[in-house]
Order: structure tokens, then sequence, then C-alpha cells
């Protein structure tokens, strides 16, 4: 689906729209909140965790294996896989690609034996009078396609927003403050951060000049998804280099445009709006436990992300530790 051309991608995409629709997604918001209340009661009382692994890296996991139906007990190589998958090309790559497909084709064959209510099982069944079915090679393209692309872009998301708000305690503050600015927020970290560097290989369909440069027709074109909406034409009247959580209407393609627009964009919002809010609202004074300046980030060309965010803040009643007697109160009032 990321790299056809229509008519087989109208054909792949209408299909799996089928069973991926907004309407799941909108059904999933009480449980990510669930998951994110219970990932946060597992550090609260610390007083200070590494975000990215005990937070933006299996939020989104638990919400992608659950969409789609992978069983609690076989999610622990899924991470390992996924990013191998997205690294630079290597052997190591190679084989998470391959280790990947081959669960999930065994998933999917599973799935057509017994369906449940979940997402792959509703790609196993969906059929369309035009279109037909997805051949298996399809199904396990799409469901590899939405392992990926459903959890390592909001890992990547949430990361750089947090960073971003480490960098910028008073936006942070303004956060806390009207929470009802977390729709559009998302949409300026987006716009600020995107988790997606490059856009996948592209083919100039005719000759164009941009910028000077003559790209001629076949020449291969990717877009660097981090620079748009830095010149000014995508941020309104503010400063394009600022972080700005009440520009209206931020303008970035970090959902990619036209008929690649990626179907799992609302769940990504969903998930990136509940996640923040729920840190920001039940972490008081939480700030960087390093300099911001020596966080790693991924060494790839595809994603944008920290590989570790450690922080500090005022630790907080939890879930009970190991040892511990249960805290008496797992949320901090509003």
């Amino acid at each position: 689906m990321l790299t056809a051309d229509p008519p087989e991608h109208t054909r792949l995409r209408r299909l799996v729209a089928g069973a991926f629709t907004p309407r799941r997604a909108e059904a999933l918001a009480p449980r990510v909140r669930d998951v994110a209340d219970r990932l946060v009661d597992a550090f609260a009382p610390l007083g200070e965790a590494d975000l990215v692994a005990s937070f933006t890296a299996p939020l989104p996991m638990t919400v992608i294996c659950e969409l789609l139906g992978v069983p609690e007990e076989q999610r622990d190589g899924f991470r390992t896989w996924s990013q191998q998958a997205l690294g630079n090309p290597s052997s190591a790559a190679r084989e998470g690609a391959a280790a990947l497909s081959r669960f999930l084709a065994d998933l999917l064959a599973a799935k057509r034996a017994r369906p449940g209510d979940d997402l792959l099982s509703a790609l196993v069944a969906v059929r369309d009078e035009e279109d037909g079915r997805l051949s298996d090679t399809e199904l396990v393209g799409t469901a590899v396609l939405l392992v990926v692309a459903g959890h390592e872009t909001t890992v990547n998301l949430l990361g750089n927003a947090l960073v971003a708000l480490l960098r910028h305690p008073g936006q942070a503050r303004l956060l806390r403050e009207r929470p009802e600015l977390l729709p559009g927020a998302v949409e300026e970290f987006l716009r600020y951060d995107a988790p997606v560097e490059l856009t996948p290989q592209r083919f100039a369909a005719d000759d164009v000049e941009l910028g000077g440069c003559l790209i001629r027709r076949g020449d291969i074109v990717q877009v660097a998804l981090t620079s748009v909406g830095r010149d000014g034409s995508g941020a309104g009247t503010a400063d394009p280099g600022a972080l700005d959580l009440t520009r209206d209407a931020a303008r970035h393609l970090s959902s990619g445009h036209g008929i690649p627009y990626c179907l799992g964009a609302p769940l990504a919002r969903l998930e990136a709006a509940v996640a923040l809010g729920t840190l920001l609202r039940r972490l008081p004074g939480l700030e960087a436990a390093v300099p911001l300046d020596e966080v790693a980030w991924i060494p790839s060309g595809i994603m944008r992300g920290p590989v570790a965010l450690p922080v500090r803040f005022t630790p907080q009643p939890g879930a009970a530790l190991p040892g511990q007697a249960a805290a008496p109160d797992a949320r901090v009032p509003d």
C-alpha cells in the first residue's frame, strides 16, 4: 500500500479501510486511558523513569496488539522485530522483517480457523463485491504495515512531544492548565518535530522544477517531512521555528497527503492526546533527568525519536510495588 499506484492502491486501501474504521479507533478511547494510567501507576511512586521504556513504547504497542488481536503471551518479540525492520539495511533488518512476517502469517492462519473480534480476523473475513479479497501475501503485508506504522510512529510522536515540552516548560504548564488544547497541540507536535523523517521513495511522474532544481520524470524523490511547515507557509503568523500549542491549524504532512493518507491517523491522534494528558496530569514537577542535548536519538533516516528519555518528577501514589502495600489512590486529583 505504501508504494502501489491506483488502481492497485485503491483496491488494497478499500479492502483494508472496510475493517480499519474510525469507529473502531474511537471505541478504543477508554482502553487507551486505562493502559496509560496503569503504565503510570507502575512508576509514579518512584519519582523517576525512562519514559520511552516505561510509557511511550509500551502504550502504542499494547494498543496495536489488542486492536490486531495478538495474544498477550506472544507480544514479547514484536517491538524488537519492528525496530529491526525499520533500521538501516542490514542482516538484522532482514531478520526482523522476516520474523515479523512469519509470526503474522501464523497468526492470520489461526484467525482464519478461529476468528475473534479483532482487526486481523476482520481483514481475513473482509470481502468486497468489486475488489474481492486480500490474497495471503497481501494479508501478511498489510498486517506488517499495521504493526509497524500503527505503533512505531506513535512511539516517536510521544517521545518527540515530551522532549519539546521538557524544553519548553511554559508550554507544558499551558497544557496542564488548559487540557482542551491537547487535540490542537498534537497537530503542532506533528509539525514541530515529525516522527517520520522521510517518505518512502517516490518517482516523478513528469518533469518539474522545484526550488531552482529540475526534477526529471522517473527521478527518485523523497520528501523530508521534518522540514514541512518550517518555512513559515504552514505556521500561521507565529515564528515557524517556535513551539506554539495555541497555533491555529498547524500544517504538516506527518500523516501523509492525498490517497496514501494514513488510515491509522485518528488512532494515533487519540493515543497522543490521551497519553500526554495523562502524564501532565499525573506527574507534577516533570523535568529531564539528563541534559536534553545528551538524549540519544534513533540512528535511522526513516523514524525520528528519542531512544531513551530519563525524567524526574514528584513521587505520586500508584499501584503497589513489589514488597509494598497498595497505594490508597492511584490517581492524582485533577
